[in-house]
């Protein structure tokens, strides 16, 4: 059995040898030399350990210490025992043996952890035995059979075989009947698909144009009622006021997200190492899993920066040179990203009760250059139950090309209308297939 240690931390065990079940004497045994390899074999990073002691040679038992300091990667530890024992069958009249074990896996975390670090193992040196023949064996639990019930038996699995494969061919002809069936019918409704989508098709444009049309007529008329009111019982509004009427103010909650002023306003957890901020860009070394605990994350300093249970779009620029796996959320809540040398975005949406706040982080030992954090209080924005998806925040970042900013911003009502339209467009087929119309 394999046991999960953390790595720093020192291993003993408790290794007998034997032969065939039997312990191996090794009061006779010289050149005793053991050794740990770290990674998937053996061979691997080989470092010989001095920390040993043969503590009942008549048993073969070894008590052997592997110190934190030479424990330097991650994964399989193998132990390697090499001996030599006289042996008159030799040439030289020396046996040279060589058996190992594998009774731990180092990981990075504590809770991947086993609680203990020192066992008991056995490795057993002799490769085989020679047993009974299968006729033999099968003699023992059917004494009153004979030899050709035995071959009676050895053939008994081909014959069901061959009744399965009878009855899989039957099921194969009636199969390839009703496929030849479904053909017919697939061309058959492919042709009225085609149709109809070539139908969808033009409804979806005309639809299209209709909705630019009236953004066209929204935008006319927005500016014919500038200094108007829309009835009689109506005040005349003003340019601005029809400007806050018809736009959407988005707050960027974080501050120095661009990090021209170095890590001020910006927490990190005591896993977090490595940090340094150069021509804007952020670089730090991972400490974990983001949500392991708090002090593999990156945050702004303060508990929360909405009330709880409200929704936010977490979005940054990122890269690694190296590669890395990076990680962003909100709160408890995260999701991974493999970065590659090339600077891209990456967004999260999701809300917590409490610790409502965007986080960062990276799996241990990965570096990571991030810069242009911004996050969103979509809840405050459009309204509860109206928060737009991610892919949606994406697409509207992606309309209004805006890389970074600090405090509020006004988007334009032109802008709320190509976004709106775009969604439109990207999803008409799914509304046709829903029954939907789309006008």
């Amino acid at each position: 059995m394999i046991t999960n240690v953390r790595i720093g931390n020192d291993i003993k065990l408790m290794w007998q040898i034997l032969d065939g079940g039997v312990p191996v004497n090794l009061t006779n045994a010289t050149d005793i030399k053991i050794s740990i390899a770290q990674g998937g074999t053996p061979s691997c990073d080989k470092i010989e350990i001095t920390t040993f002691e043969i503590i009942d040679a008549v048993n073969g038992m070894i008590a052997v210490e592997v110190q934190k300091e030479v424990i330097t990667k991650l994964g399989y530890l193998w132990t390697v025992l090499e001996y030599t024992v006289p042996d008159s069958s030799m040439i030289d009249g020396n046996r040279k043996i060589t058996v190992d074990n594998v009774p731990v896996r180092i990981v990075a975390v504590t809770d991947e952890a086993s609680q203990d670090s020192e066992f008991t193992v056995s490795s057993d040196i002799q490769a085989g035995f020679q047993g009974k023949s299968a006729y033999e064996v099968w003699l023992d639990e059917n004494p009153d059979k004979t030899l050709q019930d035995y071959f009676d038996w050895l053939q008994k699995p081909a014959i069901d075989i061959a009744e399965t494969v009878n009855l899989q061919e039957q099921a194969r002809v009636e199969a390839e009947e009703l496929r030849v069936l479904a053909e017919e019918l697939r061309q058959t409704n492919t042709a009225t698909a085609i149709s109809n989508a070539e139908n969808a098709t033009e409804n979806a444009n005309t639809a299209a144009q209709n909705a630019d049309d009236a953004r066209l007529a929204i935008q006319s008329d927005l500016g014919a009622k500038a200094f108007h009111g829309y009835a009689s019982i109506e005040v005349a509004k003003t340019l601005k006021q029809v400007e806050d009427d018809t736009s959407v103010k988005m707050t960027n909650l974080i501050t120095n997200g661009n990090f021209v002023n170095g890590t001020t306003g910006w927490r990190f957890g005591g896993n977090i190492t490595g940090t340094s901020v150069a021509d804007s860009i952020l670089s730090f070394i991972g400490g974990g899993h983001l949500i392991a605990t708090g002090d593999n994350w990156i945050n702004q300093i303060g508990r929360t920066m909405a009330p709880d249970g409200h929704v936010l779009y977490n979005i940054v620029t990122a890269r690694s040179l190296m590669g890395a796996r990076f990680y962003m959320g909100i709160g408890f809540t995260s999701y991974s990203y493999d970065l590659t040398d090339q600077w891209g975005t990456y967004s999260y949406l999701g809300s917590y009760d409490y610790y409502n706040t965007p986080t960062y982080g990276a799996a241990l030992g990965n570096t990571v250059e991030m810069t242009n954090a911004m996050c969103f209080d979509l809840t405050e924005i459009f309204g509860a139950g109206n928060e737009p998806t991610k892919e949606e925040m994406d697409l509207l970042i992606s309309i209004l090309g805006i890389d970074y900013f600090e405090g509020e911003i006004t988007i334009p009502a032109q802008k709320i209308m190509q976004w709106q339209l775009k969604l439109i467009r990207k999803n008409k087929n799914a509304i046709i297939a829903l029954g939907g119309t789309i006008i």
